[in-house]
């Protein structure tokens, strides 16, 4: 009996993702959702808003997060590609899209960082690609801390749009922004996590 060469194929490719699932650190997770699990960071502070780091300046991470490990590798390639907090970037998937890469918004937002699809042009990303959504993520959200310089007012930008943060001269009154600003915060500076 004569063994078809695309089954052996198909066999190995099955052998090593099996493998891959065992060194993987996490739980596999239905549809790409991603379990995270956050404690204090000391690196984030209203005077540098994203954690940016320097090239004199290192930061070990404070915290141990239990993530997809490709969702992982890609926050953490991307944050330092930026430079920026690589658990402020996980503390926004969280409240964005609970690391869900197929999400979309009532309003249209997609992906991991919930995008929309203005912005990700703008930012020259394609939305759907978590790698891209991540990136394009981060660089808005870096760019909204250059701009304000402060942490609530960074995170508000980032979910209100920072035409209403300057309309209102600092945090909008919308429930939804001061909900999404206390999430973010419990979520990177809760001790008692």
């Amino acid at each position: 009996m004569q063994v078809n060469p695309l089954n052996r194929v198909a066999g190995r490719i099955s052998d090593i993702i099996q493998k891959m699932r065992q060194l993987d650190d996490g739980p596999r997770l239905p549809e790409g959702a991603a379990k995270i699990a956050l404690q204090k960071t000391p690196a984030l502070d209203e005077q540098n808003p994203v954690g940016m780091q320097t090239a004199s300046q290192t930061t070990p991470p404070a915290r141990q997060i239990s993530f997809a490990a490709e969702l992982n590798q890609i926050i953490e390639s991307e944050s330092a590609r930026a430079k920026v907090n690589p658990d402020l970037v996980r503390a926004v998937i969280k409240a964005e899209s609970n690391g869900n890469p197929a999400a979309v918004s009532k309003a249209g937002a997609i992906g991991l960082m919930q995008l929309m699809p203005d912005t990700a042009r703008q930012l020259g990303v394609n939305p759907h690609d978590p790698r891209q959504n991540v990136r394009g993520g981060i660089e808005y959200l870096k760019n909204m801390a250059q701009r304000y310089q402060n942490l609530d007012q960074t995170l508000a930008a980032y979910n209100a749009g920072p035409g209403n943060v300057d309309r209102h001269n600092g945090i909008p009154p919308f429930q939804e922004t001061r909900g999404y600003i206390d999430r973010i915060r419990k979520s990177l500076f809760d001790t008692q996590g």
